[in-house]
């Protein structure tokens, strides 16, 4: 049903980026930026439609009734917004069809976003394309959902010159405000065995459920503790569908969560939920969990998992473990390579939610803040980085459980003498600050518990979203991250 040109154009022109055309949106335009989750379910070529499930998306709403989608399609190759108007009256979103999200300049091919017929195809013949255009409805609880139809059933993008070629098509798209999830969330002591491990590795997780029959469980799949999986009920026991993403290679080749029998991989995961306790076991005989990639003809086993215990838990407000020393080294780009370890563990060693922890560094005892200036990959400051962030190009994860951080600082200046960083954990308006690692540069020395900068506590008042992000204006009924001076504390606005 989908032919995948884009993987053979990428080989043949592996340094193309998007051309600079106004219409092609390759920044986030001004507006309202709303946090959300979105799901849909995603071709692949091996896995068929695959779970895409709670990824974490903004929208922008502009004052002329505007809204700004990203581009959620091969979205690491080809980063865009599209544009949609806003019916207030009518609760509708319409995003009209053809809207470049991408360009092959060297063979001269953009890419668009079309609906798509029941065959997958973005036109009744190579070069006739479709105009019916992605209509959205807005519900009460903020709610943005795709309409389908018999005719229209899909969404994709498309060789724009020829309707035959699609790259990547979608279907059952909603978004979720980030607000109506993050409120629910209750949290699990996690317990599960690595590999070929005996010893349980222990961790936590964060869940919720959605009406009689789906539970919803961040941080299934350890490694990836940002994404979701799914769990339904069937005649009254649940399962986890195979080939739901957790994420993605650079190269938009999917990771995905998978049951596992020998080397085969089941079409669902056999899941237990103790409705009494609520706690969650799966993977404890011989079909397991794993992480799949595929390339479209073939598919690798990355990771397996069994013995998952999931046991709901009240967590504290508590003091992180420090983080720990690496390596430095200043390169030849100028890059300032520092790499540091983290576990997400308080001082007497128990699990921490990965989603209440984040980074903050210090360059010369100041507090130092990651801007678009100078990390082009972000679209706003961060003065603290979400403990789940990652981005290849200046901070990645690594290690078995994801504990590592190789961070490339850019354009520091060439007397610079420390860079520390600290493990900030925020949990029900209460925060909690590890002591900082400092890394003496002329020296190579390491040293920890340096004593805090003396910050104006009447300074300003900032607001920072959940994923670390200043936020301008606060909506009312949203959590945020409120920081005056060196006080940090999670509220509800």
């Amino acid at each position: 049903m989908l032919k995948k040109h884009l993987i053979s154009l990428i080989a043949l022109l592996p340094a193309l980026q998007p051309a600079v055309a106004s219409d092609i949106i390759t920044e986030q335009p001004a507006g309202k930026v709303l946090e959300y989750y979105a799901d849909f379910e995603n071709f692949d070529n091996l896995f068929g439609f695959m779970g895409d499930y709670h990824s974490a998306q903004k929208i922008v709403f502009a004052d002329d009734n505007t809204v700004y989608f990203p581009n959620l399609l091969l979205r690491r190759e080809m980063p865009a917004y599209v544009k949609g108007t806003y019916d207030k009256e009518a609760k509708t979103i319409t995003v009209e069809a053809g809207q470049w999200v991408f360009y092959f300049p060297n063979v001269d091919i953009p890419v668009a976003l079309y609906t798509l017929n029941s065959l997958g195809q973005a036109g009744p013949s190579e070069t006739e394309f479709y105009t019916q255009p992605l209509v959205f409805d807005v519900a009460d609880d903020g709610v943005i959902s795709l309409r389908s139809s018999e005719a229209f059933p899909m969404f994709g993008i498309c060789n724009a010159t020829n309707s035959v070629e699609v790259y990547q098509n979608a279907k059952d798209l909603r978004f979720i405000p980030a607000d109506n999830v993050d409120s629910q969330l209750s949290y699990y002591s996690y317990s599960y065995v690595f590999g070929t491990e005996t010893a349980e590795t222990l961790t936590t997780a964060a869940g919720y459920k959605e009406g009689d029959d789906t539970m919803w469980v961040k941080g299934f799949v350890p490694k990836y503790p940002d994404s979701w999986v799914k769990l339904e009920k069937t005649d009254g026991e649940y399962s986890a569908k195979s080939f739901q993403v957790q994420a993605y290679f650079a190269n938009d080749e999917p990771i995905a969560f998978s049951a596992l029998l020998g080397q085969d991989l089941p079409l669902t995961l056999p899941v237990a939920v103790d409705e009494s306790t609520k706690t969650i076991t799966a993977a404890d005989g011989d079909v397991i969990m794993s992480t799949v990639t595929s390339d479209g003809s073939s598919y690798d086993i990355l990771t397996r998992y069994h013995n998952l215990v999931l046991t709901p838990t009240e967590i504290q407000a508590t003091k992180p473990a420090a983080p720990t020393f690496i390596s430095y080294d200043l390169n030849s780009s100028g890059e300032t390579e520092f790499i540091f370890a983290s576990e997400s563990v308080d001082t007497a060693g128990e699990s921490l939610p990965k989603d209440c922890l984040s980074f903050r560094f210090y360059i010369d005892g100041e507090p130092y803040v990651f801007t678009p200036a100078d990390y082009r990959w972000i679209n706003s400051d961060m003065a603290l980085v979400p403990y789940t962030f990652s981005n290849y190009n200046f901070f990645s994860q690594g290690g078995d459980h994801n504990e590592r951080r190789y961070v490339y600082l850019q354009n520091l200046s060439a007397d610079v003498k420390t860079i520390g960083v600290e493990l900030v954990y925020t949990l029900a308006g209460e925060t909690e600050v590890s002591d900082r690692l400092v890394y003496d540069i002329a020296t190579g020395t390491v040293s920890s518990g340096v004593e805090d900068v003396v910050i104006d506590n009447d300074s300003e008042v900032r607001f920072y979203n959940l994923q670390g992000l200043p936020v301008e204006q606060p909506v009312s009924g949203n959590i945020y991250i409120r920081r005056q001076g060196k006080t940090t504390s999670k509220v509800v606005y």
